[in-house]
């Protein structure tokens, strides 16, 4: 009958059908691959929002383009992950349960529990069929881990014996995973983590496309935000750190330094609303410094203080070259008035003292940017230190040890790298108790902010110590099990390997440079995993090279020591300067020194993050 089509006609429709389909594909593919060749995003864009569908291989090929856009607009696009239909269809189900719209009257419905085994019960019949047990596990291994599609590392079967024979490596190389939660990753793995480079779509449609290191964004990377604005530059553990462009949601613009996710250095920052350009220094994300340019032709320069108040020394130059210059408190709503063409008519904005107007030339202007907008582009880096040297009078466990000379070359060496006498505190002897020494190293952490650098040096003994914590943690206390850990020995009691790890947190939390220097035979825990956004560098007895517990050590043993060699290193640097960067080349250099002796080899051992610090460089 007319408009009915037999079962073999309609199997070949169907075959035909799918096979234009399939040429439609290649096609669409082909051609978003030749734009993505190219480097024409509007292209891609445009085809895209015709309804072309990425495959797998044009993500890999946006992951390669220097366009980093390229790689955020595809890998937000579910074709592109190639994951199984199947599989997608109730991932896309558990994220929408986790995540449930509104109702028309506004109210916020609760997410479903997709754990329980009656909500995976419904979803995996749903998918495969009523009293389903293959796909209530399929659901659960979903609901948990995720998908995960692509390489993973080789499997040594002479030494990794599989526990059972669904076992799997770590992800290793290429691979697309999609979160429980509702992330997306795209890119490179290594040893189960993201490495190398990667494209992220986060759930709230942010994206995250550059370098990764140890699962952390690290290296060159471009941040899209959920609210339109966009980062693009240097990561260092997840944070903007560098140099970096931020494009606000508002047209906004800064180009400049970051420090620890806050604007830090030397930047410029262009203000659409206000129509003025700001080029100055920022510290820990507050202006500190400008020269600021209005759209009338106005320029003022001058530092700012809290809530980036325009206040204290600076000038304003009119767009007819007359200038005020003097101490001053204005509003930035200065920025918005519109300067006057008569210099007798003209009125700086604020309230000024000590100068009348008069003209001004280039080369006071470019005086002027450097003394009051930062024109030098040196921000002020705060370098404090601490010297404990405690005195060990009688023998006991160990033997006496007078550190005092070593104390005074280390202070000798801090003063000769720039650093001033009164930013120098020394406890030695007696004053150099537990108590003591961490209020003294509070408190330095406490006047310090990003970049500033910290110079905390030890000399003396350690101990190993019953590791209390971990005995209570366990509910019991047994002297013949309990573990050890290190100490620090000050003149009245031990600061443990814990109490350090504590200590070194603070400067962590304000994105100090901290630089442990340890001439002791002390490796703890606490310097062997410095944290991220901050960089610990210690130096200590290697382990192998440890005297025995209670072992026969003089203070002969220290006549040629670490703190000797970290000295020779760095008055043998050509003008030497006090920063994180000099410390760190004096270890480097120091190590070179260190000779074996027959009885003990003390070596400076270097525990550091990034060993070679490329990322302080710019600021450091």
């Amino acid at each position: 009958m007319d408009g009915q089509v037999d079962a073999g006609d309609a199997e070949a429709l169907s075959k035909v059908q799918a096979q234009i389909r399939g040429r439609n594909a290649r096609k669409g593919d082909a051609v978003l691959l030749k734009a993505i060749a190219q480097n024409n995003y509007p292209q891609l864009e445009k085809l895209m929002a015709k309804g072309s569908q990425p495959n797998p291989e044009c993500l890999v090929a946006a992951l390669q383009s220097p366009i980093r856009a390229f790689a955020s607009l595809l890998v937000a696009n579910q074709n592109s992950w190639g994951v199984d239909p199947k599989e997608l269809a109730i991932w896309n189900d558990i994220i929408a349960a986790l995540n449930p719209k509104p109702s028309e009257e506004d109210e916020e419905p609760e997410p479903a529990d997709v754990e329980s085994e009656e909500w995976q019960q419904q979803l995996a019949e749903k998918h495969f069929g009523e009293g389903t047990k293959d796909g209530v596990y399929v659901v659960r291994r979903i609901a948990k881990v995720g998908i995960y599609v692509g390489e993973r590392a080789e499997v040594n079967k002479q030494l990794d014996e599989p526990g059972f024979d669904a076992q799997v490596s770590s992800r290793e190389g290429y691979g697309v995973l999609l979160s429980p939660q509702g992330d997306v990753y795209a890119g490179q793995w290594l040893a189960g983590k993201r490495q190398g480079l990667g494209a992220y779509c986060y759930k709230n449609k942010s994206t995250y496309v550059g370098y990764w290191k140890g699962g952390l964004k690290h290296g060159n990377g471009r941040m899209v935000y959920a609210d339109g604005g966009v980062y693009e530059g240097d990561w260092r553990y997840n944070k903007r750190h560098g140099q970096g462009v931020y494009t606000y949601a508002n047209g906004d613009l800064h180009v400049g330094a970051w420090f620890t996710g806050k604007k830090h250095g030397r930047g410029k920052y262009t203000s659409t609303q206000l129509g003025s350009r700001f080029v100055g220094m920022w510290r820990d994300g507050e202006l500190e410094k400008a020269s600021v340019k209005s759209s009338d032709g106005a320029t003022f320069l001058s530092g700012f203080a809290s809530k980036q108040k325009p206040e204290g020394d600076g000038a304003f130059i009119f767009p007819s070259g007359a200038m005020v210059k003097g101490s001053h408190k204005a509003k930035f709503e200065f920025l918005n008035e519109q300067g006057e063409d008569e210099e007798e008519d003209a009125k700086a904005p604020g309230q000024w003292t000590g100068s009348e107007i008069s003209d001004a030339d280039r080369t006071s202007i470019f005086k002027m940017a450097a003394a009051y907008g930062g024109g030098s582009g040196i921000l002020d880096q705060h370098k404090k230190a601490i010297l404990i040297a405690p005195d060990y009078a009688t023998r006991g466990t160990f033997p006496a040890m007078d550190n005092g000379p070593i104390c005074s070359n280390l202070k000798e060496l801090c003063i000769e790298m720039g650093l001033v006498e009164e930013d120098i505190l020394i406890l030695s002897g007696d004053e150099a108790t537990k108590e003591a020494v961490v209020g003294a190293i509070e408190t330095l952490a406490m006047s310090l902010g990003p970049a500033d650098v910290a110079f905390i040096a030890y000399v003396g003994h350690s101990k190993y110590l019953l590791d209390l914590d971990a005995a209570e943690a366990a509910g019991e206390y047994d002297p013949a099990t309990t573990e050890l850990e290190e100490g620090l020995c000050m003149s009245d009691e031990a600061l443990s390997n814990d109490d350090l790890a504590e200590l070194i947190k603070k400067f962590s939390e304000v994105s100090a440079h901290l630089f442990l220097w340890l001439d002791t035979c002390f490796s703890g825990a606490c310097i062997k995993t410095p944290m991220p956004n901050f960089c610990a560098i210690s130096s200590g007895l290697a382990e192998p090279s440890k005297p025995e517990e209670g072992s026969s050590r003089t203070s002969a043993f220290f006549t040629d020591n670490m703190t000797q060699w970290l000295d020779t290193s760095i008055r043998t640097r050509p003008g030497g300067v006090f920063t994180y960067q000099a410390l760190y080349d004096g270890v480097i250099a120091a190590q070179g020194y260190a000779t074996k002796r027959e009885a003990n080899f003390q070596m400076p051992t270097m525990y550091c993050l990034d060993p070679d610090l490329e990322s302080y460089k710019a600021l450091a």
